[in-house]
């Protein structure tokens, strides 16, 4: 019956015998503290950290060059577009339509109307001077009238036109309509607006519209507050700009 017992104590003594062997082995194993860290490092610590530092100055190098290149387009764009801006400009100006130079004004007043009833009285003459410029939404003019004796020299109101649906037309502006002429004229205060398109010969034609802006009394007759005053002009260019006569339309 001690037999069977037996044989097991030696059966199981190989297991006993196999712990020194494990021992043994992890204690001639010791773990290699410098080796790398992880299974993918390959090379000692000093050569990855020196070919990490190469190729991370490589890559500083090639995003500054990069970044530089991109800098410098986009300065080059901009100086493009605004060079094709001012071209454009300068196109609209030199195509759009022209007012310049001095202008004598004549008023077909024998075909006046007073709330559109004829009312004819003397024909007027006067002079103005005129600069026009194109601007990429509009085109403008400034306009002076001139001494009726020196058309060299201002000597009356001051105008602002823009080019609209083919005619030049004034912003209104407040003067005075003359309601007689010679000794003794009586003068009553309007809001003055002239149109003035130009024709095929190089002239301009057109209507002025003046609106009584208080009651007055005008040539005999009784005026009231926005009563419309119409009779046709006719300009003609006969010479240059005066200088220093005219504001500049592009300020």
């Amino acid at each position: 019956m001690t037999e069977p017992t037996e044989m097991a104590e030696q059966a199981a003594e190989p297991t006993q015998m196999a712990r020194p062997a494990a021992e043994e082995t992890d204690a001639e194993q010791p773990v290699d503290e410098t080796g790398p860290a992880y299974a993918w490092q390959i090379g000692e610590p000093a050569e990855l950290e020196s070919g990490g530092r190469s190729r991370r100055n490589w890559y500083i190098s090639i995003g500054a060059v990069v970044a530089a290149v991109a800098a410098l387009g986009t300065t080059m764009f901009a100086l493009w577009w605004r060079e094709g801006s001012d071209t454009g400009a300068l196109a609209k100006t030199a195509s759009g339509p022209v007012l310049d130079g001095t202008y004598e004004i004549d008023s077909d007043k024998a075909h006046q109307t007073y709330n559109g009833k004829l009312t004819p009285v003397a024909d007027a003459t006067n002079w103005w001077a005129f600069r026009s410029v194109c601007r990429p939404m509009e085109c403008v003019a400034t306009g002076t009238q001139l001494s009726d004796t020196n058309h060299r020299v201002a000597g009356g109101d001051n105008a602002f036109f823009r080019f609209r649906n083919g005619a030049w037309i004034e912003d209104p502006d407040q003067t005075y309509y003359i309601c007689d002429s010679g000794p003794g004229a009586i003068k009553v205060l309007v809001t003055a607006v002239i149109s003035l398109a130009p024709q095929a010969d190089g002239t301009l034609k057109g209507m002025e519209t003046d609106t009584l802006i208080s009651d007055s009394t005008c040539g005999g007759r009784r005026g009231t507050q926005g009563d419309l005053i119409q009779y046709p002009i006719l300009a003609k260019r006969i010479g240059n700009v005066p200088p220093g006569v005219v504001a500049d339309p592009a300020t």
